[in-house]
């Protein structure tokens, strides 16, 4: 019956040809016995299953060589093969797709998508950049996340294959001269070559260079990237040429590639969300279980894969809706077909098992251009942070010259570095594991949310080879983060200052020992712990700082949406009422305010008819009992 199908179809084949093709998934319902067992796979993948307890099953099998010959005589053009999905991608001839469809082993048929990376143009670094050390430019970024202090306990990643997705790599340039390179493949010409072809785009290989180097280039003085002795699997999958559409199927090529050679980890920086036909997934797809390659990076986890992809620089300003959840966070609203902005994680960052990284600016704040969460279905993406503006890496197409760059791109090159160094401290450590780790070791493990995940990683807490401490200071009664407070911590013979963030918390690692924390704020009663540390203990401290009496604050200065006047703590039946009076620069008097429950008093911009106030300076006035303070602030518009 089937081969009389076939017949029929090739005798339309002529006709159907004759149109332009489409590409497109072509999904099958079951894998026939002829297929055989599985695939052979080289030691290093049955090892890591073996270690992880994960066996064969139908993941493991070819697809059906019949299948795919019933396409192929319709006139189809398979271009790769998933036995992940139980698919092949190819390019259908127009009016074949119904024909395809009457097949009984044909499931569905759906749209390949593109990939969406914006360009991170590599700037060069100014030689007066380097530092005389070992990391050169590198250091600025890697001693933000600790990863000199793993280094020196001799985690370098040795021994961790890991497999990186991008467009190709000059694997010429002198930050590369020793890499452990296993295996390449260029998915795009099926060909072992992943450095620039003839033909190609000068820049074709310029992003795979910038990332394979803040993940494991060596160049001493220079730079040196976070796992730089792993064993690595390059797969060229992306085309640069504004020309060419960039699809994902080279990616769940690449990834079953990669997991096939016994991959413990896959950095991609790559992201796909529109189709050839000129829709594309909504962000109502991005829940982790409907776009092809969040689905293929979930089984490649299942397979025993750290998948880490970026989270994507969609961060910009589109429209928004409210989400009624305790975050009180923005996502994107995708019901504008005139917006062409994202705004928010694309595939596969919105995969349950893909460790999802957001880029970090040089403050530790999120970067303006990093995707948001959350997942359409309300789960916290990113998973972590880390920096991602002004990474140093590898300039393609010069000897030896170092850059810097900016994008989630190079954030998460980082990340899969650090989990390299988790994988070679405890390689029996699964997926779920370093998930788990990086969760709950990262800066703000206690409060993650939609922009940062669970914060910036650290390293050798992370990898469990030294126990961190983690800071959180904050206003005693409000429960405001108190930012930019130093935090001195000591020890019998070391005095290290670690300075808050934003939301009043911090982290680092410290050596076995006993320490002692203070903070000495202006204004507020000096607080103190003592605290011990050991490899992989997390020491949680919080500071609730009281407010010395007599003194009244008015913070921020300058402020946008809300201004603080905040008075002694005394919350007594007898404690005098905070009188607070806003004026403006010309001295008219525009709000009036007497407090008689509350020691603070929050002021939201608005006069006292409930109309916002424009931006300029005002006079405010507060009085509590015999203390007063008269402060000039100026009020301006968040940008």
């Amino acid at each position: 019956m089937k081969k009389g199908i076939v017949i029929i179809f090739l005798i339309l084949l002529p006709v159907l040809c004759s149109a332009n093709s489409g590409r497109y998934w072509v999904f099958f319902t079951d894998k026939l016995p002829s297929a055989g067992k599985v695939v052979t796979f080289p030691q290093r993948n049955i090892d890591r299953r073996a270690r992880l307890g994960i066996g064969f099953d139908q993941y493991d099998i070819p697809v059906a060589k019949e299948y795919i010959d019933s396409l192929v005589s319709l006139g189809c053009r398979v271009h790769s093969v998933s036995r992940y999905l139980n698919a092949v991608s190819c390019y259908i001839p127009a009016g074949v797709k119904e024909l395809i469809l009457r097949f009984p082993f044909v499931r569905a048929i759906k749209p390949v998508g593109h990939l969406v990376r914006g360009r991170e143009p590599v700037n060069p670094v100014p030689k007066s950049a380097f530092e005389d050390t070992l990391y050169g430019a590198s250091y600025a970024h890697l001693a933000r996340i600790f990863v000199p202090e793993a280094h020196r306990s001799g985690l370098t990643g040795r021994g961790v294959l890991v497999g990186i997705l991008d467009t190709g790599f000059d694997t010429q340039h002198s930050a590369f001269r020793a890499l452990n390179i296993l295996a390449t493949y260029d998915f795009i010409h099926n060909d072992t070559i992943v450095d620039n072809e003839e033909g190609e785009s000068p820049e074709q290989h310029s992003h795979g260079t910038a990332t394979l180097s803040a993940l494991a280039g060596y160049l001493p003085g220079r730079l040196v990237g976070v796992a730089y002795e792993a064993t690595l699997a390059l797969a060229k999958t992306e085309l640069v040429d504004q020309e060419i559409e960039i699809e994902e199927d080279n990616w769940v090529s690449g990834i079953e590639w990669a997991e096939s050679l016994g991959c413990r980890v896959v950095s991609s920086s790559l992201g796909y969300y529109t189709w050839d036909d000129g829709t594309g997934y909504t962000y109502f797809d991005m829940d982790g279980n409907r776009t092809i390659v969040s689905i293929a990076a979930d089984i490649a986890a299942s397979r025993g894969i750290v998948v880490v992809n970026s989270a994507g620089n969609e961060n910009v300003p589109p429209n928004y809706r409210e989400l009624p959840d305790v975050w009180g966070e923005y996502i994107h609203n995708p019901e504008n077909p005139s917006d062409s902005a994202w705004g928010c994680i694309i595939a596969p960052g919105d995969g349950d098992s893909v460790v999802t990284v957001g880029a970090l600016d040089e403050n530790d704040e999120i970067a303006s251009f990093s995707s948001t969460g959350p997942t359409a279905d309300y789960r916290i993406k990113p998973d972590v942070s880390a920096p991602g503006v002004n990474v140093a890496c590898a300039m393609a197409g010069t000897i030896d010259e170092v850059g810097a760059a900016s994008g989630t791109s190079l954030a998460a090159p980082l990340v899969a570095g650090v989990v390299a160094l988790m994988l070679q401290e405890n390689p029996s450590l699964s997926p779920a594991d370093i998930m788990e780790s990086l969760h709950s070791t990262s800066d703000r493990f206690s409060s993650p949310n939609f922009s940062y995940g669970w914060g910036k990683v650290i390293a050798p807490v992370a990898a469990g080879i030294m126990g961190g401490v983690y800071v959180r200071v904050f206003e005693q009664g409000t429960g405001y983060p108190i930012q930019d407070a130093a935090v001195q911590i000591t020890s019998s013979d070391t005095t290290i200052f670690l300075s808050v963030n934003a939301d009043g918390m911090a982290a680092m690692p410290l050596p076995d020992g006993e320490y002692t924390a203070r903070v000495n704020i202006p204004g507020y009663r000096v607080e103190e712990r003592g605290f011990g540390i050991s490899p992989g203990v997390r020491e949680q401290l919080s500071f609730g700082m009281v407010r010395i009496a007599d003194q009244i604050l008015v913070y921020p200065n300058p402020f946008s949406d809300s201004l603080i006047v905040l008075s002694e703590l005394d919350t007594t039946e007898t404690a005098p009422p905070l009188l607070v009076l806003v004026y403006s620069s010309s001295g008219q008097l525009i709000l009036d305010r007497e407090i008689t429950d509350s020691y603070f008093f929050i002021w939201d911009g608005k006069n006292g008819s409930g109309n916002p106030v424009a931006d300029g300076v005002y006079i405010v006035y507060a009085k509590r009992g015999k203390t007063e303070k008269l402060t000039k602030v100026a009020k301006i518009t968040k940008e």
